[in-house]
């Protein structure tokens, strides 16, 4: 937690005190969150993965599901060993029949995309500076599946579990507007040069939910009607 805040907010974020970051540029309300994760849903389909790969030494590799509007962290990994992460990726589909993966393919996740198409599995690639469907509002697809999420956040149509760190996570991620009149999530990087944790569990949790484009589906997330 205290990598995630300053220590004047820890506490009230504990205690639900969202008086803390009122005026911030948070991508997700919190009381968004935190109605998400008292929310009951009944799982359906589709069931997806969604993976995020480790880049530096104190980064987390993460595998999420969900199944219809439920979503869960699925396993986390502090070594960033990828073929470990590829073989419980593999472990994680069978185990929940799962209908897709879709895997952070930018940097170290290139080799886990590689060796899962080895193994002979699909995988929807997940490049967060690639082109946004609508390149007018994001400046790239993250920025757009992470404004998707934010939409069904607030729409009431998600059910998160009850995991500290993810919520703090969730909180963490701030956007701001590029000159250019783009939505802009704020990069990894610079969260990490300001002292934040990267927000591993919950970019995977975003990817889980994310249908990237050129699948033939609905960009952003696969709606309520389909479960």
């Amino acid at each position: 937690m205290r990598e995630v805040f300053p220590d004047d907010w820890q506490a009230r974020f504990i205690e639900g005190d969202w008086s803390a970051f009122e005026g911030t540029s948070n991508v997700f309300p919190y009381q968004a969150i935190q109605a998400a994760v008292e929310r009951d849903l009944p799982e359906g389909r589709p069931v997806e993965l969604g993976v995020d790969v480790a880049r530096y030494g104190d980064d987390e590799s993460v595998i999420a599901v969900h199944k219809g509007p439920v979503g869960r962290i699925k396993k986390t990994f502090k070594k960033n060993d990828l073929m470990q992460l590829t073989g419980e990726t593999i472990r994680a589909k069978a185990e929940d029949n799962a209908e897709a993966m879709k895997v952070d393919a930018d940097g170290m996740g290139g080799g886990v995309v590689d060796r899962l198409r080895e193994q002979g599995h699909e995988v929807v690639e997940i490049h967060g500076g690639g082109r946004a469907d609508n390149p007018e509002k994001f400046k790239n697809m993250k920025a757009e599946i992470h404004w998707a999420f934010r939409d069904r956040l607030i729409a009431g149509d998600i059910d998160l579990p009850d995991d500290l760190e993810l919520k703090a996570q969730l909180t963490s991620i701030t956007y701001r507007v590029a000159s250019s009149g783009q939505l802009e999530i704020t990069p990894k990087e610079e969260m990490k040069r300001k002292g934040l944790k990267s927000p591993d569990r919950a970019e995977a949790m975003i990817y889980s939910f994310a249908v990237a484009p050129n699948t033939g589906s609905y960009f952003g997330f696969t709606k309520h009607e389909v479960y």
